[in-house]
């Protein structure tokens, strides 16, 4: 099947030299496009392994870096708002007709929060790791064994001293990583974030087979997955439509939920102190560390949708994310969706599915 794919798509193999010790060719470097890859040359292994490693140019323009810039949402910044906050949500109560619509209100809390943030709270530039960076002396050991390898090709008798600073090398990058592993033992939350960091999948959506045909392009991915997980959610009651009958032998009926502010603030202070999941959302170290300010107001709001049956036209929109479950990567139907929602909506659902285990447990 890897070669019919090869053929197929009309790719061809540029390794000519051995790379491996024994003398054998097992590595690729496969393209199928003239003049993109060039200059392919065997360099030193990793660390004391038996293949060499490969190097070779890609002749493509160079991307630009994505510089990230986001609001420095820092405790010491968002208390400096907190009295602009209280004033302004103060002056917003006092309106009534702003009260008699729930999109309309909800915009108004949104935009209210973001024109303070904006004018107040400076932003800083984040730039992405993109790989490990080890302290001086590793780097040194990695540039005596580079040395080495250059002069290994020439001469074989050279293989044990080789051997030997492959050894050195790995052993002092494995000190090192053991080194930050221990220092972070005794924290909780830093042990968790090295846990899912270290076995969180940095790949990206692969190559999909959809009808018989292999999709690259990204956008396009976006439209099938759209596609096919809007076709798995449809309620499907059959061809007439009709939903099933169910016969009720309960009591005990919740007709509403109430909604106040304490409830409202204790579950906005309870919040993970992070930013949102988009910059077009209110964040949640806003929400979190300005809940006594907010909570009036959201209680208000959260009374006032469930009265009305209506939701802000934000609640609506979610960003969906493909997540992998198992089998072949390359079909669609082996991920299912996860949906980032409003970060005030998720807090009104929390208050509601709270409420409704209360009680159905009552009714146990």
């Amino acid at each position: 099947m890897f070669v019919e794919f090869l053929l197929n798509f009309g790719f061809k193999q540029l390794i000519t030299k051995p790379t491996h010790i024994s003398g054998s060719i097992l590595d690729l470097v496969i393209t199928n496009q003239n003049n993109l890859i060039n200059n392919v040359s065997i360099e030193p292994s990793f660390s004391n392994s038996d293949h060499f490693s490969i190097k070779f140019y890609i002749n493509t323009s160079k991307e630009r870096t994505v510089i990230s810039r986001y609001k420095n949402l820092t405790l010491d910044n968002i208390n400096k708002i907190k009295p602009l906050l209280a004033y302004n949500f103060g002056f917003m109560e006092s309106i009534p007709y702003i009260k008699n619509n729930v999109n309309t209100r909800f915009e108004n809390i949104f935009n209210l929060i973001q024109t303070i943030i904006d004018q107040n709270i400076p932003l800083i530039t984040f730039k992405e790791n993109t790989g490990q960076k080890y302290p001086r002396y590793i780097r040194k050991a990695i540039r005596e064994k580079y040395k080495l390898f250059t002069l290994y090709k020439a001469n074989n008798e050279l293989k044990n001293e080789y051997n030997k600073i492959c050894n050195k090398t790995k052993y002092l990058i494995n000190n090192f990583l053991n080194s930050k592993i221990s220092k972070i033992s005794n924290n909780k939350s830093m042990i968790n974030n090295f846990i899912k960091n270290s076995i969180k999948s940095k790949q990206n959506i692969p190559v999909l087979l959809y009808n018989n045909k292999y999709i690259f392009d990204d956008n396009e991915k976006c439209e099938i997955f759209g596609n096919y997980f809007s076709e798995i959610f449809i309620n499907n009651f059959g061809t007439n439509n009709k939903k099933p009958e169910f016969t009720l032998n309960i009591k005990n009926t919740l007709e509403d939920i109430d909604f106040d502010i304490i409830t409202v603030a204790n579950t906005l202070k309870n919040l993970p102190n992070k930013n949102s999941t988009t910059q077009n959302d209110i964040s949640y170290k806003i929400l979190k560390n300005c809940h006594d300010i907010l909570a009036p107001t959201l209680c208000e709001l959260f009374r006032n949708s469930l009265d009305s049956g209506d939701i802000p036209d934000k609640w609506k929109n979610s960003i969906i994310i493909p997540i992998y479950k198992n089998g072949n990567r390359a079909c669609i139907q082996n991920y299912r969706p996860i949906s980032l929602t409003s970060t005030t909506c998720r807090v009104f659902e929390k208050i509601l599915a709270s409420e409704i285990l209360k009680f159905l447990l009552e009714m146990i």
